[in-house]
């Protein structure tokens, strides 16, 4: 297989959901209304869009993708719903970075400090504060945990990654 075709091969594999669901606790008022209640029910969404930069507006204007090439600059956005009937504390999200050649702009990453916190990671195992001495080619996971989400409430999570000519 020729480089370029095996390249294009991990771009494409970039643009895959990458979002495990770690765990939540939940609150429950009544107990004895618990039969009928739906308990840790996040529904996760993640979109990918190209970023291109207008000089007219200066700034940046997205494109939903299912594709990146070489050169490409690309915004996650992910999308985390509380579809239960309890409030969730503590809920874990851990987002796989994308594999291939891509470099994560850790001054992109965007949440709600007030809502909750990010910590990235090499292995998966160990969390570090985005301003630890990490290179960001080395960042494969980042873990977003939100304190609390109500019933029906939404986070919005996003990152931008560079993905290497």
């Amino acid at each position: 297989m020729k480089p370029a075709t095996r390249l294009a091969l991990a771009i494409a594999a970039l643009l895959t959901a990458s979002i495990c669901f770690a765990e939540t606790s939940s609150t429950m008022g009544d107990k004895n209304s618990a039969a009928n209640t739906k308990v840790n029910v996040v529904e996760l969404t993640e979109t990918f869009y190209k970023l291109k930069f207008d000089p007219e507006t200066n700034s940046y204007q997205r494109q939903a993708i299912t594709e990146a090439k070489p050169g490409d600059l690309i915004e996650l956005v992910i999308r985390a719903e509380n579809q239960s009937d309890v409030i969730l504390k503590n809920t874990e999200l851990i987002n796989f970075v994308p594999e291939g050649p891509v470099n994560v702009l850790l001054d992109s990453i965007v949440m709600d400090n007030e809502a909750g916190q990010y910590r990235v990671s090499r292995d998966g195992k160990t969390y570090f504060p985005t301003d630890a001495q990490i290179n960001s080619d080395d960042i494969n996971f980042i873990q977003w945990v939100i304190y609390s989400m109500q019933p029906g409430d939404i986070q919005e999570l996003t990152y931008r990654i560079a993905i290497d000519r």
